[in-house]
């Protein structure tokens, strides 16, 4: 759908340019590769901090 999307609104462009449909999976593997480092690395902080130091905050 967003391939179609895009593939129209090049359209209307006056130098036309094509848009691979492999370049949608791709952005796809490059998010879930950014989320998942973001989320390894917040838990592996998480799980190394002191409790009492969180709780002293609360």
């Amino acid at each position: 759908m967003a391939w179609f999307g895009v593939g129209r609104w090049l359209e209307n462009f006056a130098f036309r340019t094509t848009i691979e449909p492999l370049v949608f999976p791709g952005a796809g593997l490059v998010v879930l590769l950014i989320a998942t480092f973001t989320v390894s690395f917040r838990a592996t902080r998480a799980a190394q901090t002191d409790p009492v130091r969180a709780l002293r905050h609360e």
